[in-house]
């Protein structure tokens, strides 16, 4: 699926950067984030968001078999720069202890 993620960001032209990746003890991807910039991504990208099943015949099995496992897709916006200024005056600072 990873690379599904990559052509599609090759297709339409994003920058696709691969942040982390841990690959499991039988070779395959534990866990991986990515970083996808571009005109559209989000708009794009959002909806993937959820479980996903993922079916695929191992090399390793002799039957044929199908086996099925899960991934997750989480899909967030790149937060902007903002200049954020706090007067002391409007914080209400408040301290409690059991006891």
């Amino acid at each position: 699926m990873l690379t599904a993620y990559q052509k599609l960001a090759t297709r339409q032209h994003w920058i696709f950067e691969e942040l982390h990746r841990s690959e499991s003890e039988k070779g395959g991807i534990k866990e991986a984030s990515v970083s996808v910039v571009g005109d559209g991504v989000f708009g794009m990208l959002k909806c993937e968001c959820g479980v996903h099943r993922v079916q695929r015949v191992p090399q390793t099995d002799a039957f044929g078999r199908v086996h099925t496992s899960t991934m997750t897709v989480a899909v967030l916006p790149q937060p902007r720069e903002i200049e954020l200024q706090l007067n002391p005056v409007d914080l209400k600072v408040e301290t409690f202890r059991s006891g």
